[in-house]
């Protein structure tokens, strides 16, 4: 006899791969957006690290910092917004 949680999954799994694209873009979105949010951290150390340095160019280093900082929060929120709207239409299909 399957268990509950082997039944729960296999229909959530049948469901799903008539969905696949939309599955797997929420998947590799949600893995991009949390990759880009790991790397927002390491960013502001550079852009202090800078800040602190004596170097003549720092201060175009400083600015393309805040520019990849700047670039990486706004594909985030770009990228969660498409997966709110992917997620709003895959959820009425997973209702009815």
């Amino acid at each position: 006899m399957k268990s509950i949680t082997r039944e729960s999954l296999n229909i959530f799994a049948s469901h799903a791969w008539r969905y696949r694209f939309q599955v797997m873009a929420l998947i590799v979105g949600l893995a991009t957006t949390v990759g880009l949010n790991i790397m927002q951290p390491f960013i502001l150390k550079a852009l202090i690290d800078s800040a602190y340095s004596n170097e003549i160019g720092a201060k175009e280093g400083m600015m393309l910092l805040v520019y990849m900082l700047t670039a990486t929060h706004f594909t985030v929120q770009i990228i969660w917004r498409i997966l709110g709207f992917i997620n709003n239409d895959f959820q009425p299909k997973s209702h009815g």
